[in-house]
């Protein structure tokens, strides 16, 4: 294990080196180039190069994912899609007011996401009208469309890379933490 590299990073390399693959680093370990045999395959971020270009898209796009895996009849947290398509920030915040104020009155916390951002980035909690209101155009100045789903108080998230419909790779999302007084856990 390289205590410079991600655990991402260090799970590649671990992977490689039991299955007899060179694999390469590039961008502070963004990019990855594997080799094995003369046969080349790059790992850029998160994305393998087994999906294809839609797949990807349909990964990428929160609310198209709950979409497609309610359909499918899988549970999955709520994502509803907000376009940023009124012709300015302000109209669109207030086109999907109507949705917000709804799911602000059943759930009392919302998280209001960019839909196709990674890594956390723009990801907020909204409380009331006014909160929703100041983080919407906030996502709104630099994405053309947001998602909003109710807040949840997990404690674990697990990410399940599959391959032929077989589970490859289970990976726990660890959620910083603070302890109250009363000794329980608030997660941030």
């Amino acid at each position: 294990m390289d205590l410079n590299k991600s655990n991402f990073a260090n799970i590649l390399y671990e992977v490689a080196e039991e299955e007899g693959i060179r694999i390469e680093s590039f961008s502070d370990d963004w990019a990855h180039r594997l080799n094995k045999d003369g046969i080349i395959r790059y790992i850029v971020g998160y994305q393998f190069p087994l999906n294809s270009g839609s797949v990807r898209e349909l990964c990428q796009d929160k609310a198209l994912t709950y979409g497609m895996l309610n359909d499918a009849g899988i549970p999955a947290s709520t994502h509803l899609f907000l376009p940023n398509d009124e012709g300015s920030a302000e109209a669109s915040v207030e086109a999907h007011e109507y949705i917000a104020e709804i799911m602000l009155k059943m759930y009392g916390t919302i998280v209001i996401k960019d839909n196709y951002g990674t890594g956390g980035n723009k990801v907020f909690r909204a409380s009331d009208p006014e909160e929703y209101r100041r983080i919407m155009k906030n996502i709104y100045t630099s994405s053309y469309a947001a998602s909003i789903s109710p807040f949840l108080d997990i404690e674990n998230e697990y990410r399940i890379i599959m391959l032929k419909d077989e589970p490859m790779l289970v990976i726990r999302k660890d959620r910083p933490f603070t302890v109250g007084d009363d000794g329980k856990r608030v997660y941030t």
